[in-house]
């Protein structure tokens, strides 16, 4: 039987405008994966928190030289960084810029952790504030990791010695086996201000296995009370 012209014509009228309402519906569901994608990848889109700068200390060493330390928190447990440019800018009691250290460092997901650059040249001035300064930071979406599983079974503190060190002996509670691990060492003063701060590197250490870790200083240490030791998982 032939269909009249009338139904033609609102059976075209209805596929028209079936296919207007199709093509806006995929225009707003591609807009809205988009954004969600963008916010992800953009720290400025609100979807990551900015990193905290809980202290930053200068160290003085043998003449010329300083060391400079910043403890710093990344509150997002799904976003880290690559690559992350900062910079340590050194100045006198009266506010005078002496020195600038810059380098680089990854961050990882939901870590609290501590950037250390040693012997900073200063010449002969005298060093008395530092400032940490964010040079270049883009956020990016990490995969899920689980926080190193290490215990302090042990901590010896020898600050009066020629050398003076600290000596810890840290164990992996985990099974399994840990590539590389940064270990930074911070001295408190019983006011709780850091008063020394030394790193070292593990290459390697399995699952249950124990080890000594040791921190020198050139010069002897004043005033420490206790020490906390921050690790990091490195690339």
């Amino acid at each position: 039987m032939a269909i009249p012209w009338a139904a033609k014509r609102q059976i075209a009228v209805f596929s028209i405008f079936a296919l207007i309402t199709l093509l806006i519906l995929s225009g707003v569901i591609y807009f809205l994966v988009k954004k969600v994608f963008v916010a992800s990848r953009n720290p400025s889109s609100g979807s990551t928190e900015n990193l905290s700068i809980i202290w930053t200390r200068v160290f003085p060493l043998s003449s010329g030289f300083i060391d400079a330390a910043a403890l710093l928190e990344n509150p997002n447990h799904a976003f880290g960084a690559h690559a992350f440019r900062y910079a340590f800018k050194i100045y006198d009691a009266h506010a005078v810029l002496i020195a600038i250290k810059e380098n680089e460092t990854m961050i990882n997901p939901g870590e609290t952790f501590m950037v250390f650059e040693p012997n900073i040249p200063i010449q002969n001035r005298v060093a008395v504030k530092a400032i940490f300064e964010i040079r270049s930071l883009s956020w990016e979406a990490f995969p899920p990791s689980s926080l190193l599983q290490m215990d302090i079974l042990r901590k010896d503190q020898f600050l009066d010695d020629v050398v003076p060190r600290v000596e810890v002996v840290v164990k992996n509670q985990s099974n399994a086996r840990y590539k590389k691990i940064e270990a930074t060492l911070v001295l408190f003063s019983s006011a709780g201000d850091a008063v020394a701060v030394s790193r070292t590197i593990m290459d390697a250490l399995e699952g249950g296995e124990e080890k000594k870790l040791i921190f020198t200083w050139p010069q002897k240490i004043s005033g420490a009370l206790d020490a906390k030791v921050f690790f990091r998982p490195l690339p």
